[in-house]
C-alpha cells in the first residue's frame, strides 16, 4: 500500500467520501456471515489510496472457496454501495475503481480458471482474463458470467436502511478520529 502520507492536505469533502467508503468495508464485513474479522481501517492516505481495511487473516491462506471468495467481494463492493446510499447515485466518486478491477479480476479468474461457472463449464481459459483461444461467442459468455457475479455481490452488499444510523454514526467517528481498530474501537 506505501507509507502514510501524512503530510498531505485532505479537502474536506474528499476525507467525508473517503470516511464513508472505508466504512461501507466495515460494515459489509461485520454484517457478513463468514467474513474474515476487521483488524484496522484508516483513512490515513498511503501511496496511491485514500484510506483502507485491512482484514485479520488467519494465517497464511494459500486457497480459498468459493463462498470465501464471494464473501470478499461483497466486502469490496461495500464502499461503493455506501457512497451510493449517503451521496446518491449521481454523487458516487471514482475512488471504487481499484476495488471494482480487482474484484473484475477475481470474478474472471473464478469463471475462467477455477470453473465456478455452470454456464461456462468445467475448463481453464487460457490469458489473464480467459481471452487466449477462445471463441467470440464463449468470451461473450464469459463476459456475461463476470458481469452477473458483479452484479449479484453489489446487490448482496447492499445496506439496509435500518442500518443507515449506524453507518452514518461509523463514518462521523472516522471522520473525526481518522482510524477505527479491530472490534470497532475508536483509536
Amino acid at each position: 500500500m506505501g507509507a502514510e502520507q501524512k503530510t498531505a492536505v485532505i479537502i474536506a469533502k474528499t476525507e467525508k467520501c473517503t470516511a464513508y467508503y472505508e466504512t461501507g468495508h466495515v460494515l459489509v464485513a461485520t454484517l457478513t456471515k463468514g467474513a474474515q474479522p476487521i483488524y484496522k481501517a484508516t483513512i490515513m492516505p498511503r501511496g496511491s489510496a485514500m484510506g483502507m481495511v485491512t482484514v485479520l487473516l488467519e494465517g497464511d491462506q494459500a486457497i480459498q472457496s468459493l463462498k470465501e471468495m464471494l464473501t470478499y467481494m461483497d466486502i469490496a463492493m461495500g464502499g461503493r454501495v455506501i457512497e451510493e446510499l449517503i451521496f446518491g447515485a449521481e454523487n458516487v466518486m471514482c475512488g471504487a475503481m481499484s476495488d471494482i478491477k480487482h474484484a473484475t479480476d477475481i470474478f474472471c479468474a473464478m469463471v475462467t480458471k477455477y470453473s465456478f461457472s455452470d454456464k461456462v463449464g468445467i475448463v481453464f481459459h487460457r490469458g489473464n482474463t480467459g481471452e487466449e483461444s477462445t471463441s467470440g461467442s464463449t468470451r461473450a459468455r464469459i463476459n456475461k458470467e463476470v458481469k452477473k457475479l458483479t452484479e449479484k455481490v453489489y446487490k448482496r452488499a447492499s445496506v439496509s436502511k435500518h442500518e443507515e444510523d449506524l453507518l452514518l454514526a461509523l463514518g462521523c467517528g472516522k471522520v473525526q478520529y481518522g482510524m477505527v481498530h479491530q472490534n470497532l474501537e475508536v483509536a
